[in-house]
C-alpha cells in the first residue's frame, strides 16, 4: 500500500507559492467508490462533546460536496475504539484522537492524514492517480478545540478551529496538497485563503469552507468527467468472438451537452475517429485481426464552473476480444516403455482466445482428455492416430498427425506439427464469455 502523511501545521502563516497541489503521489478515490464510509474515535477531543465531534466531522465533508462539479459524498459508519495505534489502517477511513499524553503529533502538527491507495491507475482529465482506499486522520488533542461558535467568541481562549481543521486534512484525504507550502513565496492572497493553505492561527475560523483555489483541485481531480456504452454492455456475446467483430459505442445523454465540443473515440487496435458534439450519434467499429482491444474516449469542453476547459478521459479496458479461429498443432516425444509425452506447439494468440483443448487417439473422441500436454501410455509399440481440437470464440478447429510409439525414448523428440488441419464446428462460447466477465468484474472492483 502506498502511503501519504500530510500535516496541517501550527505555525505561524508566511507568504507563499502557486496554486494547489496533488499529493505525491497523486491519488484519487474512484468515484464508483462513493460515497466513502467513515469511522469516528469514541474519544472527544479537548474542549468537545461527541456530537460537536461528530456535527464538525459531518459538516467538512459537506464543505467538500458542496464544492461545484464536486461528485464527493461521504457517510458516518458509526463510532470505533479510540485506539491510535490504528492510526495509518488500511482498511477503513478513520478519525482518531491522540490522547494528549500519548504525544503523537508533538507540539506542532494540529493534525496528520494518512492516504492508502492501491496500484490501480485512475485517469481524470487527461491526469493519472492511484486509487485511494482509505484515509485515517489524526488529531493532536493536546490543543483545545472549538465549533463555530467558540471561535467567534472573544472568549475563545486559543482554540483551534475544529470545522477548519478537520475540512483541510479531508482535502488531503480526497487528493489535495497545500495551495502554498512553508518557505515557498506565496503572492496570490487567493493562494494564502484557500482551505488547504498550509497554517493556520489559533481563533481563526477563515479555512471552514473551501475557495477558489480549493475548487480548482477538486476540478481538477474530479470534475467534469464522462462515460460511454459499448453494444451488449451485459450481453458479452457482442464483445467476444470471431473476426471480423463488430461492435457499436455511444455516449449517455447524461454526457452530453452545451460544455462539451469534441468527442475522439481511440479503438485500440490503431484506429481513431473524431466526432463534434452537434454530430453525436452511435459508432460501428470492425475489429479485423484478433486481440484484446481497450476502447477510451477522450472529450474535450468548455465549463467555467469547473474551472474552465477540461480534457476528460474515459477508458473501458479489456471490453473487446476478437480472435480468429485456432490453429492446433503438435509434437511428441517417446519417454521409453511406450510411453508418450505430446507437445502443444499452437499459437496462443491474444489472451482468452483459446479456451480449451481435447486430445483422443485413434479416432475415438469418446475417451477425449481435456489437457495441455498429457502423457499417453500405448500396451505395445506401433503407430496411433492422435487428434488435437482447440476451441475458442473463432470456433474450433482440429489437428491429427501420425504418433509413432516405441519402447525406448527418442534423443532428439520427434517433431510431427506439419500435418493438415481439419476444420471442426464452432464450439459454444460460454467459457470464453465467463472468463472475460470475470477479468472485467476484477478491473472494475479492484
Amino acid at each position: 500500500m502506498k502511503q501519504s502523511l500530510a500535516c496541517f501545521a501550527l505555525l505561524a502563516s508566511l507568504p507563499l507559492l502557486v496554486g494547489f497541489k496533488f499529493i505525491d503521489p497523486p491519488r484519487a478515490w474512484h468515484q464508483n467508490d462513493l460515497p466513502l464510509e467513515y469511522w469516528v474515535g469514541d474519544a472527544q477531543p479537548a474542549g468537545l462533546s461527541q456530537s460537536d465531534t461528530l456535527e464538525g466531522i459531518e459538516q467538512s465533508f459537506q464543505n467538500w460536496s458542496d464544492v461545484p462539479c464536486s461528485p464527493l459524498e461521504a457517510n458516518f459508519a458509526g463510532e470505533i475504539d479510540n485506539d491510535t495505534s490504528g492510526f495509518g489502517r488500511p482498511d477503513i477511513t478513520l478519525f482518531t484522537f491522540d490522547g494528549g499524553a500519548k504525544d503523537d503529533l508533538g507540539s506542532g502538527p494540529l493534525a496528520a492524514t494518512v492516504t492508502h491507495s492501491s496500484n490501480d491507475v485512475v485517469t481524470h482529465n487527461g491526469q493519472s492517480f492511484f486509487r485511494t482506499t482509505s484515509m485515517n486522520i489524526i488529531y493532536n488533542e493536546g490543543l483545545s478545540w472549538g465549533m463555530p461558535e467558540d471561535i467567534a467568541s472573544p472568549n475563545c481562549h486559543n482554540r483551534y478551529d475544529w470545522i477548519g481543521v478537520t475540512t483541510h486534512e479531508i482535502g488531503h484525504g480526497y487528493g489535495l496538497g497545500h495551495s502554498c507550502d512553508d518557505g515557498e513565496p506565496c503572492p496570490d492572497p487567493i493562494l494564502r485563503w484557500a482551505t488547504m493553505y498550509w497554517s493556520v492561527s489559533s481563533c481563526n475560523d477563515s479555512q471552514q469552507i473551501p475557495g477558489e483555489d480549493d475548487h480548482a483541485g477538486i476540478n481538477a481531480i474530479y470534475g467534469v468527467s464522462v462515460d460511454f456504452e459499448v453494444e451488449g454492455d451485459g450481453d458479452q456475446a457482442s464483445l467476444v468472438g470471431g473476426v471480423p467483430l463488430t461492435i457499436t459505442v455511444s455516449v449517455p445523454e447524461d454526457f452530453q451537452g452545451d460544455q462539451y465540443s469534441r468527442y475522439e473515440w481511440n479503438f485500440g487496435d490503431g484506429t481513431i475517429q473524431e466526432q463534434d458534439a452537434d454530430e453525436l450519434t452511435p459508432v460501428s467499429h470492425s475489429y479485423e485481426e484478433e486481440g484484446q482491444y481497450t476502447i477510451s474516449l477522450l472529450v474535450e469542453g468548455q465549463d467555467e464552473e469547473c474551472g474552465g476547459f477540461f480534457e476528460a478521459d474515459q477508458r473501458k479496458v479489456g471490453v473487446v476480444l476478437a480472435c480468429e479461429e485456432p490453429q492446433p498443432e503438435f509434437g511428441y516425444q517417446n519417454l521409453g516403455e511406450h510411453r508418450v509425452q505430446l507437445e502443444n506447439t499452437s499459437p496462443l494468440g491474444a489472451f482468452g482466445c483459446i479456451t480449451g483443448f481435447e486430445w483422443w487417439v485413434d479416432g475415438n473422441e469418446d475417451s477425449a482428455q481435456s489437457s495441455y500436454e498429457p502423457t499417453l501410455s500405448f500396451d505395445e509399440p506401433g503407430t496411433h492416430s492422435v487428434t488435437l481440437r482447440a476451441s475458442g470464440p473463432g470456433g474450433s478447429a482440429e489437428y491429427t498427425a501420425e504418433v509413432i510409439v516405441t519402447a525406448d525414448a527418442d534423443e532428439g523428440g520427434c517433431d510431427c506439427s506439419s500435418s493438415g488441419r481439419v476444420k471442426g464446428e464452432p464450439l459454444p462460447l460460454l467459457a470464453a464469455l465467463l472468463l472475460l466477465a470475470v477479468r472485467r468484474r476484477a478491473l472494475r472492483r479492484s
